[in-house]
C-alpha cells in the first residue's frame, strides 16, 4: 500500500473503492485477561474478519458498572488524521444499550440535570454532554475500520461549549507528528472518577444522563490520556477535567497527580491551563499510575518521560 494504494493484479486501486463481495461484519472478542489492577475490567478486541481477525482497538470495560475504562490502539502514519465519511450508524451492543439520540439530547439532559442537583442547571443552548470517542475517527485506517469507532463501548458524555477545544488540539498534535516524523505511538484514552456536582438540598450529587427509558450513563470527572513511545520506552498521562462550570478556586483540587506540562515541548503551543478551553494537566507515568490507581499497568517497559515527540 502507498498513499492508500493498493495493487491487485498489477492494477492499483484507491483503498476508499475497494469494495467486498459480502458486507464486512464488525466483530468483538473478549480477552482471556484482565485490564486493570483490580480485576475489574474486561479486555475486548474490536475489529473484522479480511481472512483473518483484524483487530482496530481494544475496549477495557468494567464489568460491574457497565462503562469503558479505557481505549487502547496504536496510531500509525498512514492512518492519522485521514478524512472520515459522514457516519451515521451507531453499533449497538448487548453489553450497552440505551437510546443514544435520548441521552446526548441538550434539553433532555438540562431537565434531567435540574432534577438531580435540585436547581436550575443554566448554560448556552448548545452547551451540555456530548458523545466523545475514546478513538477517534480521525485515528484509524479509512473505511469500515472508521465505521468500527462509533460503538457505543468507544463513548462517553463529554462536557461540550464552544470553547473547549485543549482536548482536540492535543489529538491533533499526535496526529500530525505521527505523520510528519513516521512515528507509531501507543495510545490509551480512558476516564476517571464519576463527577459529582453540589445540588442545592442534599450535598454532592452524581451525575448522570440518561435516556427516556432510564438507561443511565455516568458522567466521568477525568478523561485522560497516555502517550507511549514504545521505542523510546518512554511515555507521559494528559488528564483533562470534565467539568462544567470550573473556576480557578476548584482546579488545585482536582489536580491528583504533579503536573509537569512544562517540561512536556510537543504541547508548549497549547494554553493548558485556560480553563475556558478546558484544563489540562501532565503527569509522569508512574504518578497517573499511582493517583488513578492502574499501578504497573502502562509503566512497565516504558517508564522514561515523553518530553518531545
Amino acid at each position: 500500500m502507498e498513499n492508500y494504494r493498493f495493487n491487485v493484479k498489477g492494477t492499483f486501486v484507491d483503498y476508499p473503492k475497494l469494495k467486498c463481495k459480502e458486507p464486512l461484519q464488525a466483530i468483538k472478542i473478549k480477552m482471556d485477561k484482565s485490564c486493570d489492577s483490580y480485576n475489574n475490567g474486561d479486555f475486548y478486541q474490536i475489529g473484522f474478519n479480511v481472512k483473518e481477525f483484524l483487530e482496530i482497538y481494544r475496549i477495557c470495560f468494567h464489568k460491574v458498572r457497565k462503562v469503558p475504562l479505557y481505549a487502547e490502539y496504536t496510531l500509525i502514519p498512514s492512518a492519522a488524521g485521514v478524512k472520515s465519511p459522514p457516519i451515521e450508524t451507531w453499533l449497538d451492543s448487548e453489553i450497552v444499550k440505551y437510546n443514544q439520540t435520548e441521552m446526548y439530547d441538550c434539553k433532555k439532559q438540562k431537565d434531567d440535570l435540574s432534577s438531580i442537583l435540585d436547581k436550575q442547571f443554566q448554560h448556552e443552548e448548545s452547551w451540555c454532554f456530548t458523545a466523545k470517542q475514546l478513538v477517534n475517527e480521525k485515528d484509524v485506517i479509512p473505511g469500515f475500520a472508521q465505521m468500527l469507532t462509533h460503538s457505543y463501548l468507544n463513548f462517553i458524555p463529554y462536557w461540550s461549549s464552544g470553547d473547549v477545544k485543549n482536548w482536540d488540539k492535543c489529538e491533533e498534535i499526535l496526529r500530525s507528528t505521527t505523520k510528519m516524523k513516521d512515528k507509531y505511538l501507543l495510545i490509551r484514552t480512558g476516564i476517571s472518577q464519576k463527577l459529582e456536582l453540589p445540588s442545592k438540598t442534599s450535598g454532592l450529587r452524581t451525575v448522570h444522563i440518561a435516556d427516556k427509558a432510564g438507561n443511565k450513563n455516568l458522567v466521568p470527572m477525568f478523561l485522560w490520556k497516555v502517550i507511549t513511545d514504545v521505542v523510546e520506552g518512554a511515555s507521559v498521562a494528559i488528564i483533562h477535567l470534565n467539568i462544567p462550570d470550573l473556576s480557578w478556586i476548584d482546579v488545585n483540587s482536582y489536580i491528583i497527580c504533579p503536573n509537569i506540562c512544562d517540561r512536556i515541548d510537543w504541547l508548549k503551543d497549547i494554553n493548558t491551563d485556560d480553563i475556558n478551553n478546558g484544563f489540562i494537566y501532565c503527569c509522569s507515568i508512574f504518578e497517573f499510575e499511582k493517583a488513578f490507581k492502574y499501578r504497573y499497568v502502562f509503566s512497565k517497559g516504558y517508564g522514561r518521560l515523553l518530553k518531545t515527540l
